[in-house]
Order: C-alpha cells, then sequence, then structure tokens
C-alpha cells in the first residue's frame, strides 16, 4: 500500500503537461504550465522536507522508548542475584573491602546497571559494589535498571569486566570459550578484535583449558592459582612425563600453598628424581631418564635384568627390536676366556 506522501506526489505529478516533443515551445500569450523537470524537482524539495520531518520523529520516538527501557531506583539488595553470565569465579577480599571503604566514606559514586527479570534484579555490572555495600550492612543500593536480552546482558556484561575489571587468566579463558560457544566470535582473532586484546593472549588462556581435569578442578577454586605462563610449563611437563602426572599435580598443589610459580618445574623434576634413588636403593631399580621424562626402568636380580618401558611414545615392538639389535651387537664383540665370539 502506498504510504500518504506517496499518494500525494502521484496526485501532484497526474497534473503535469508534457510537451509533445523536444521542440514544442508556448506561443506568446497564452498561460504557461512547469515543465516536468521543474515540477519534479519541486516535488523532491517536498519529499526532502518530508523525510526531514520524519527523522526528527523518529529521533524523538527512539529517545522516549529509551527512557522508558531505563530507569533509575533505589533496590533492596536482598532482590538482586549475579549474572548468570559473570565469568569472574574469585574476588579478592581485601578490593571488597576497600571498596567498602571508600562507598562509606564517599557514598555509592555509581549505580549498578541491573535487568529485571521476573520479579527480581539481576545484576549486568556492579558485582564488586553490591558485596561491599552487603559487608557495609546496607540493606539497598542505588540502580539503573534496563531491558536487555539474554544475548545482550551476557555481552555487555563480558564487554565491561574486560574493560574495568583485571580477570585471571583462567577465567578469562572460559569468557572466551563461552563467546565461542555462543557464537559471538569465530575465530581468536575475532576473539581480540572483540576483547580488545593481542591474540597472543587469547591462545595463551585457552591453552589453559586444556590442562588435566584435576588441575582444572584447582583453577575452578582458585583461578588465580597461576596464569599463561606457569600454565604452559605444567602442560610441557604433562606432554614429557605422563606417567608423573601425580607428582605434577602435587606441584601445582604446593603453588596454592604459597611456592612461587617458577619454582614448579625444578620441584617436579627433583621430585621424580627422589623416586628414581629411592626405587633404585631399595630394589636394585634404576630409572633412565630424559629431563623429566622416564624412558626406561632396569632391575637387576643376581645375574637377570628385566628391562621395563615406561614411554608411552614408544610401542613395543620397537623397544624389542632396539633391544635384539643391541643385544645381538654386544653378542658378536663378546669374547670370554680366548673363546671366539658367540651370540648369547
Amino acid at each position: 500500500m502506498a504510504t500518504k506522501l506517496q499518494q500525494r506526489l502521484a496526485k501532484k505529478t497526474a497534473d503535469i503537461e508534457r510537451p509533445a516533443d523536444e521542440t514544442a515551445r508556448e506561443k506568446p500569450g497564452e498561460a504557461t504550465s512547469m515543465t516536468m523537470p521543474g515540477q519534479l524537482g519541486a516535488f523532491r524539495l517536498e519529499a526532502q522536507r518530508y523525510q526531514d520531518t520524519i527523522n526528527t520523529l523518529m529521533e524523538r520516538v527512539n529517545l522516549a522508548e529509551n527512557a522508558a527501557k531505563t530507569t533509575e531506583a533505589e533496590l533492596p539488595l536482598e532482590l538482586i542475584d549475579d549474572s548468570p553470565f559473570q565469568p569472574r569465579i574469585e574476588y579478592n577480599p581485601e578490593e571488597i573491602d576497600e571498596l567498602a571503604h571508600t562507598m562509606e566514606s564517599a557514598g555509592q559514586a555509581d549505580p549498578i546497571k541491573v535487568r529485571r527479570v521476573g520479579s527480581r534484579f539481576e545484576l549486568i555490572s556492579g558485582h564488586r559494589r553490591t558485596r561491599a555495600a552487603k559487608s557495609l550492612g546496607w540493606t539497598s543500593i542505588d540502580a539503573t535498571v534496563e531491558l536487555r536480552t539474554d544475548k545482550e546482558a551476557e555481552i555487555e556484561a563480558m564487554l565491561l569486566l574486560v574493560a574495568n575489571v583485571g580477570l585471571s587468566d583462567f577465567e578469562f579463558a572460559k569468557m572466551c570459550n563461552r563467546a565461542f560457544s555462543q557464537g559471538y566470535i569465530k575465530t581468536q582473532t575475532d576473539a581480540a578484535r572483540f576483547f580488545g586484546c593481542k591474540q597472543s593472549k587469547v591462545s595463551g588462556c585457552l591453552d589453559l583449558l586444556k590442562l588435566p581435569a584435576p588441575i582444572l578442578d584447582m583453577l575452578e577454586r582458585k583461578p588465580s592459582m597461576f596464569g599463561v605462563t606457569c600454565g604452559k610449563w605444567i602442560k610441557d611437563m604433562v606432554a614429557e612425563s605422563p606417567e608423573h602426572l601425580g607428582l605434577i599435580i602435587k606441584g601445582v598443589q604446593r603453588l596454592n600453598d604459597g611456592m612461587a610459580q617458577i619454582s614448579i618445574r625444578p620441584w617436579v623434576a627433583q621430585a621424580i628424581a627422589q623416586i628414581g634413588r629411592q626405587t633404585h636403593k631399595n630394589s636394585n631399580q634404576k630409572a633412565i631418564t630424559t629431563g623429566l621424562r622416564t624412558i626406561y626402568v632396569t632391575k637387576v636380580e643376581q645375574r637377570k635384568v628385566t628391562v621395563s618401558l615406561k614411554s608411552l611414545d614408544m610401542t613395543m615392538e620397537y623397544f624389542e627390536e632396539r633391544l635384539n639389535a643391541w643385544l645381538e651387537q654386544e653378542a658378536s664383540t663378546f669374547v670370554s676366556g680366548g673363546c671366539s665370539a658367540h651370540k648369547i
């Protein structure tokens, strides 16, 4: 259906007189009518004025809708819930105490931001401020109430956290992974652009999610336990020495007790060496290692030597082939009591 503007233009253009040909001229004394180009030019100007008016009215409507979507209120703290999209796991109690001290002396500088969900309110930003307010014994807090869909609330929560709050590398990794799963980003390049960081940070943090499950469980409880660099050391140790995963996990647990991150690799290496020495001392066994990785364990009992393959990267067929080749070489050069070389 034509708009009112289109109907008006159609009515006006219906009365336009077109010349019979390009050489048509007006006769002296006859009333003149506006030619097609001049008439259309006037109508274009009128149409533009209508469009400008429409644009102005739409701006006013949008402002009114935004004003209706956003309200300022003092909300009871008991009705405010954390955002389910909040990637932050750990809150530093010292930071909360400092914020509470500031709010107590200077008041609440900025309102928190929430959205209404049923009869309650869900935080978009202000998780630390609500905690500080509760620690002060406040029962209510100033808030901006906005209309947000789940997607809008999640994206805004992510971007506000990256801009205003220092997340741990593990928390950032979980947030990136969530953004991938929801389709907000497709590649690590997208993630770097989306969160305003370097791609190396994205890839390094996502590598943390590849650590063994027991170590990820520890990070879930204390995400600030270690960052990307220490995570790479741990990942390398697991790859080099999977049979000593238990010792590596113990080393990570020591980080929680205050051991410096830089000390984890030498601590694990020393623990592995200690096990090798203890095993050799107690049962005539010897571990043959390279770096943190145990390749073979030998055990001597009188004139019998047992060799156990510990490396998961080497097949038994390859190990047996190499062992037999070495034994044949040793047998071919073996001379005892002047006897000719013979195979054992």
